[in-house]
C-alpha cells in the first residue's frame, strides 16, 4: 500500500459508498442476517427457490398467470403473496409478455414490497417506485416514468388520481367526477378509464391487486 494516497475527506453530509448494486445487494440481505445474527457463529445465508413439492402451488400459480391472463387467487397470510404477484410480473417480463406492472395494495403492505423486492429480485435487473407517503405529483410522474419496470401504489392513491387526471381534462372538480363515473356502467367506466390512462401517456400492461376484496363495493357502503 503507498504511504501516500490522495484521499478526499468528506463532508458532514457526505459517506463512502460501495456503489449502487452491491449496496442494494446487502440491504436485500440485512433482514435475513439481522435476525440470524449470533455473536462468534456464521451466518447462514440461503438462495430462495420456488422448487419442491411444497412450492407447487406457488409454481401453478405462476403458471396459471401466464395462461390464463386473469386470475384471482387466495393464498393466506404468510403464504408469501407479495412475492407471488413479483414473481408473475417478472416471469412474463423475462418473456417480453409484459413491460411495466402496477401494484395496488393496502397501505400497511405497501413499504413491505420495497424489501421483498430487494431480497428476491435480481439486482440491477429491475427499477421500481415504492414509496410511502409520495405526493400526488410524484405519483403521477411514476406512472409515466418508463424506466420503472412497475410501481407500488395504494388502492386509494391510485382511484384518486385517476380521477383527478380525469377531472382535470373534463374541466370540472374530483366531486363531479366522481359522480360522474358512479353513473358509468362498467363498459362506459372501463372505456373512460382507458381514456384517461392514453392521454396521460401512462401504460401499464400488468396489474394485480393484494387484498382485492377492498375493492368492492356493497350495498349501503359510500363508494
Amino acid at each position: 500500500i503507498p504511504e501516500e494516497r490522495n484521499v478526499q475527506e468528506l463532508k458532514s453530509d457526505e459517506r463512502h459508498t460501495l456503489g449502487h448494486e452491491a449496496e442494494r445487494q446487502i440491504a436485500g440481505m440485512m433482514n435475513i442476517v439481522g435476525k440470524n445474527f449470533k455473536p462468534g457463529q456464521p451466518v447462514k445465508l440461503w438462495n430462495p427457490t420456488m422448487s419442491g413439492g411444497k412450492n407447487a402451488a406457488r409454481q401453478r400459480l405462476v403458471k396459471l398467470v401466464d395462461a390464463n391472463k386473469r386470475v384471482m387467487s387466495a393464498f393466506g397470510t404468510g403464504s408469501g403473496k407479495s412475492l407471488l404477484q413479483l414473481a408473475s410480473f417478472t416471469h412474463l417480463h423475462q418473456q417480453g409478455k409484459v413491460k411495466r406492472g402496477l401494484f395496488l395494495v393496502p397501505s400497511i403492505v405497501q413499504g413491505q414490497f420495497s424489501g421483498e423486492a430487494l431480497r428476491y429480485l435480481e439486482p440491477g435487473k429491475f427499477n421500481w417506485h415504492i414509496e410511502p407517503g409520495a405526493s400526488r405529483e410524484e405519483r403521477i410522474a411514476a406512472y409515466k416514468n418508463p424506466d420503472h419496470h412497475f410501481a407500488v401504489m395504494t388502492h386509494a392513491a391510485f382511484r384518486d388520481d385517476v380521477i383527478h387526471l380525469g377531472a382535470r381534462h373534463a374541466g370540472i372538480t374530483e366531486s363531479e367526477m366522481a359522480n360522474k363515473l358512479n353513473a358509468m356502467t362498467q363498459p362506459e367506466r372501463k372505456e373512460w378509464m382507458r381514456g384517461v390512462m392514453d392521454k396521460e401517456g401512462i401504460n401499464f400492461d400488468y396489474l394485480t391487486v393484494d387484498e382485492s376484496q377492498y375493492t368492492l363495493n356493497r350495498q349501503g357502503k359510500e363508494n
